[in-house]
């Protein structure tokens, strides 16, 4: 029994003078004379100025400060707001000798900080502070307020952040944040910081960005690494959701801080390069490539660079092609202004609500073999709720100063429609009264159209020609009619009706005619046709072939389906100043009908 009482005797009294010994160091910690000296010290390595409550020490040499009272320098950028708890990590030497000046770590759990006017300029000519003694200073769930990055407003805020740094400078960095105003999302990242700034290495992400007012979202996502070497910035791997396409992002800025920097970049999708440029502002150049419909196309010119804008000018292509790109500054604008023999181009379009004009002036441009002559305006404005919702849409309206369609003047022309990733969908244009086209237009592969196109009340009179095709002379009457387009674009299916009421063909004049007709925008096959007078009702057959000067030549009346009153190829036509075929006969005679 003594055998146990002795050793439990001594560790009694272990115990209650260690317990004594704790107390009493709290004690003595928590004096006048030692809270200065700990004050005072963090007062210099934190550059602000506390009051400390109480002061507690731990078994592990930690001095736990709490009830800290920070007086913020109002006169600083970067200001201290709060801090919940200081502990300070001394090695047992120190305790046993009194000197609360050189802490080995100093921890700060759940700092505010606050961030008035964060300037990339000035970060990048100061270096970080650098404690003369071997400190480690960590902040544990730290906050950040930014409010001002090179004087934009933001409402970036940093809600947790483990930063650990060394007594030579070396930081470690992890944070968590979100920011919110016009612009709302959340960011993290994670890395290592060097003292001088100029070897930073850091995993950044943002994710869920939206606009929270009236507005569209350009930037969705952002995944990469962002390595900092003196005055380069590199971006690599950079995984990108631009305007709902995914991309990847590559890339330096060379000089960023400096009034000419260079730079490269490179965008990719699905590791198809579509742009690898290079520029140099202080000469002034750049050059690269861009790949554009399964197209490369090699860019090089001038590279202009202002406070209001930076332009890229495209060297000439040939006699008669040239590019120009304008980025606005102020305005947050790009223009485009494109050249391309008797094409023009005119694009402009904003960063801040992607709205977009854009103005074409072409001369005989062919698309699917049909000749287009026009001054057209078309504006585009995002539709706000679906493209924030990841569903890439908008809306246009489109109209035209003149419109020659296969050398037909079209006049009034204008409507609306839906652009998406997908195509054109609620088509809806028309041609003053008396034409109209709704529908769709699909760009998958094949690229399939389902086009409806109407007219109606056209007074045959106002029409002369059918692009290069004449129509025969002394023609009136009052045309409707619908034509359906479905297919693959480029050879779609045709279908449809034409209706004349009143008609007249060089003073042969009919009560009703009726085409129904089917095939392609090359050869239309009629069917269930026909033309009446005075109660008599004769059939129509035959063939339009486009093919043809004469579009008419494989059509004829017959009556009872046998005898043939008359054939197309006895039809001849006016020549139109306006249709220029060095091949067609200028003969001027009259239509051989007779009903």
């Amino acid at each position: 029994m003594k055998k146990i009482l002795i050793p439990l005797f001594f560790l009694s009294l272990f115990l209650i003078a260690a317990i004594y010994a704790f107390f009493y160091v709290n004690q003595w910690v928590n004096s006048k004379e030692i809270k200065n000296q700990i004050t005072k010290r963090l007062n210099y390595y934190l550059k602000t100025e506390l009051n400390i409550g109480d002061v507690d020490f731990d078994v592990d040499t930690r001095l736990s400060l709490k009830d800290v009272i920070v007086r913020p320098q109002d006169d600083s950028d970067l200001s201290l707001k709060g801090v919940e708890r200081i502990k300070l990590s001394f090695n047992l030497n120190n305790i046993i000798k009194q000197d609360f000046n050189i802490p080995s770590i100093i921890l700060l759990e759940k700092p505010k900080f606050q961030l008035l006017n964060f300037s990339f300029q000035k970060l990048f000519q100061g270096n970080l502070p650098k404690f003369t003694v071997p400190i480690a200073l960590q902040l544990k769930d730290a906050s950040f307020s930014l409010f001002k990055v090179n004087g934009v407003d933001t409402g970036l805020r940093i809600a947790k952040a483990e930063i650990s740094l060394k007594g030579d400078g070396q930081i470690k960095v992890k944070f968590q944040g979100s920011f919110f105003g016009s612009v709302e999302g959340k960011v993290s990242g994670q890395g290592n910081v060097g003292h001088k700034l100029e070897d930073v290495d850091m995993q950044f992400n943002l994710e869920g960005v939206r606009q929270s007012v009236d507005g569209v979202n350009v930037l969705r996502d952002l995944n990469g690494l962002v390595r900092l070497r003196q005055d380069n910035i590199v971006f690599e791997n950079m995984d990108i959701n631009l305007l709902s396409f995914p991309v990847q992002l590559g890339g330096n800025l060379t000089g960023f801080n400096k009034e000419n920097p260079s730079f490269m970049l490179k965008i990719l999708q699905s590791k198809v390069e579509l742009l690898d440029i290079e520029g140099d502002f202080e000469k002034n150049r750049f050059d690269g490539n861009i790949n554009l419909l399964e197209r490369e196309i090699e860019l090089g010119g001038s590279l202009i660079k202002s406070e209001e804008e930076i332009i890229f000018i495209q060297d000439s292509w040939g006699e008669g092609k040239t590019a120009q790109l304008r980025v606005l500054i102020p305005e947050k604008q790009i223009q485009i202004g494109l050249v391309y023999g008797k094409q023009r181009y005119d694009a402009q379009f904003s960063l801040e609500d992607m709205d977009i004009q854009l103005d074409l002036k072409v001369d005989h441009l062919n698309i699917y073999d049909f000749d287009i002559v026009t001054s057209t305006h078309i504006k585009f404005k995002p539709q706000k709720k679906e493209w924030n919702l990841n569903d890439f849409a908008l809306d246009a309206s489109v109209n035209t100063d003149y419109f020659i369609f296969n050398y037909e003047p079209l006049k009034d022309f204008k409507g609306n429609f839906t652009f998406s990733i997908d195509g054109l969908s609620d088509v809806a244009i028309t041609w003053g009264e008396l034409y109209s086209l709704k529908g769709d237009i699909k760009f998958k592969d094949p690229g399939h159209v389902d086009l409806d196109l109407e007219c109606k009340d056209v007074s045959l009179d106002q029409m002369t020609s059918l692009g290069f095709h004449a129509l025969p002379s002394g023609m009136i009457g009052e045309m409707d009619g619908k034509v359906k387009i479905r297919g693959e674009a480029k050879q779609p299916e045709v279908s449809g009706y034409i209706s004349i009421e009143n008609g007249n063909i060089d003073n042969q004049s009919y009560d009703h005619l009726i085409l129904n007709f089917y095939g392609n925008r090359h050869y239309l096959k009629l069917k269930d046709s026909n033309v009446s007078k005075d109660g008599r009702t004769f059939q129509i057959q035959g063939d339009v072939d486009f093919s043809n000067k004469n579009i008419l030549s494989g059509v004829e009346v017959v009556k009872d389906g046998v005898f043939s009153i008359w054939s197309g190829k006895k039809a001849n036509f006016d020549t139109l100043d306006n249709v220029s075929d060095p091949g067609q006969e200028k003969s001027i005679s009259q239509l051989e009908t007779r009903f």
